[in-house]
């Protein structure tokens, strides 16, 4: 293990969808024959008021992955490991959601106030699957297959549950879209037929799964919403960012920050593992099992991702997110408010990229959307409507509602003028969103910053002992030669004074 290896703890669920929302009360179970044994679910009725008599089946908690408690020794031989295949004895009962991974309940608790840090676990691989239940059909030997979808939510690479319907899946993991090929014609689903999508840094998991070799002819198309492989937080911009977190966590944890050894064992042995952002791992894992083996930047340059058709697209004022919950806004935002969220932002949270939409989320989507459109259909949106139960406060982001989305033609997006679809009051189609602040970012930004990639930046590291040694010797020299100087000058101005004589 060198240096600059990942230390990371990849603990998600995926939801896989064929129809979406359910009830939940449960009536009738429902049994399937899987690759890993027979699963037990259940089956509900539709909430879709358009065919309220259809109903659904649930299989909540499915494991795509060995447990952890199936482990003789699960901290040496699970964490930091290649996940294995799941496996189960007898009928798996999949009537309730798996643990949500480790993390501080805050964020699950805005949409599920009774969730705890109880309903937590690193025995966190699971999904769930929604299917349409078709028992009125006639049995046929080969029935008709469904299109499936597979869903990853956002949550910084560090919250989300799968209580918080339907966001149910976090971080990145090809074991998973694994599993969904090899079982889920088991549930009706076709294999040959999988599109994935997520938002946020869920929309970043799935502009990864595009470019990683991992993750080849595991699906058919793709779905980024508010985040994509290009944006400046998709991923460290480089193994000595990894390192030096890795360095980091030694020292807050009492090991030597230059023994990885040392390191990864009391990381594994410890209570829980930590949370790592998806970092470029080919030189280190190889090329057999590295899911990202180069910069994103650079394989998107060099055609080196999967040439799909692809939809990509962006929520008014995404970056709104960030600024501080003030009640305030509803009736505007006065001169010295705005100066002091930039001070809060600028200074006392040291952030020192400017937090906004474009940047943090459009540009980045601006050069994906280019990219794939070279090889293939693609499409882009975006999304102006504002939900009356929407909990977040209405000056974050659009205050329009959707009136009729049906039957709108949808142009594909082209290089020339940059077709979109915007959704809200009135969905119409337009062109050219942004382009021009785009531009800024992408170029004027970066000259003015002396970056010579977008979205490249990198965390300053300490200064080692042999700096400051040299630091210090230098200045020490440096003070010796000014103090020669001011004794040189003031004897020269001695021997000048006027004389009596």
């Amino acid at each position: 293990m060198t240096k600059k290896s990942l230390l990371t703890v990849t603990c998600l669920h995926f939801t896989v969808f064929v129809l979406s929302i359910i009830s939940v009360n449960a009536q009738y179970h429902v049994l399937v024959r899987t690759e890993h044994g027979e699963v037990e679910g259940f089956t509900v009725r539709s909430q879709y008021e358009a065919y309220d008599r259809r109903r659904v089946n649930v299989f909540l908690g499915v494991p795509y992955a060995k447990q952890p408690t199936q482990y003789q020794d699960w901290r040496r031989e699970f964490r930091f490991n290649k996940p294995e295949k799941p496996s189960w004895t007898g009928t798996w009962k999949a009537d309730k959601y798996g643990p949500a991974c480790p993390q501080l309940p805050w964020f699950v608790k805005q949409t599920v106030p009774s969730f705890s840090r109880a309903a937590t676990s690193e025995d966190c691989l699971y999904m769930n699957i929604f299917t349409p239940n078709a028992t009125d059909e006639q049995p046929v030997a080969n029935p008709n297959l469904f299109p499936v979808m597979v869903f990853i939510h956002g949550g910084g690479w560090t919250m989300g549950a799968s209580q918080q319907i339907p966001e149910h899946s976090r971080s990145i993991f090809p074991g998973a879209l694994e599993f969904v090929k090899e079982n889920i014609r088991s549930f009706r689903g076709n294999p040959n037929m999988v599109t994935i999508f997520g938002h946020s840094t869920g929309a970043a998991s799935v502009g990864l799964h595009l470019l990683s070799p991992r993750s080849y002819n595991l699906f058919h198309q793709a779905i980024m919403m508010s985040g994509s492989d290009r944006t400046q937080w998709a991923v460290l911009p480089s193994s000595d960012d990894a390192s030096y977190y890795a360095s980091e966590l030694a020292r807050e944890t009492g090991c030597p920050p230059n023994d990885n050894y040392r390191l990864i064992r009391n990381t594994a042995e410890g209570t829980v593992g930590s949370p790592w952002s998806p970092v470029v791992d080919g030189p280190f894992q190889g090329s057999q099992y590295a899911f990202m083996t180069d910069q994103p930047r650079d394989m998107r340059s060099q055609g080196r991702f999967q040439k799909l058709r692809v939809m990509g697209g962006l929520t008014k004022d995404d970056g709104s997110y960030f600024i501080p919950n003030m009640p305030s806004l509803q009736e505007g935002l006065s001169p010295t408010q705005f100066d002091n969220i930039l001070l809060e932002f600028l200074r006392d949270q040291n952030v020192k990229d400017m937090m906004m939409s474009d940047y943090l989320f459009g540009t980045g989507m601006d050069e994906t959307l280019r990219s794939q459109n070279l090889y293939n259909r693609t499409y882009m949106y975006l999304f102006n409507y504002k939900s009356r139960y929407d909990y977040v406060p209405t000056w974050r982001d659009s205050k329009y509602t959707v009136s009729n989305f049906g039957n709108i033609p949808w142009l594909e997006y082209n290089l020339q003028n940059h077709s979109y679809l915007e959704i809200g009051n009135k969905t119409q189609n337009r062109v050219n969103f942004r382009q021009r602040q785009y531009v800024f970012w992408r170029e004027y930004f970066l000259s003015i910053t002396n970056r010579g990639q977008i979205l490249t930046t990198t965390t300053s590291k300490p200064l080692s002992e042999n700096e400051f040694q040299i630091a210090t010797y230098s200045v020490g020299a440096l003070a010796a030669v000014l103090l020669i100087i001011c004794i040189a000058l003031t004897i020269v101005i001695w021997r000048m004074r006027p004389k009596d004589y």
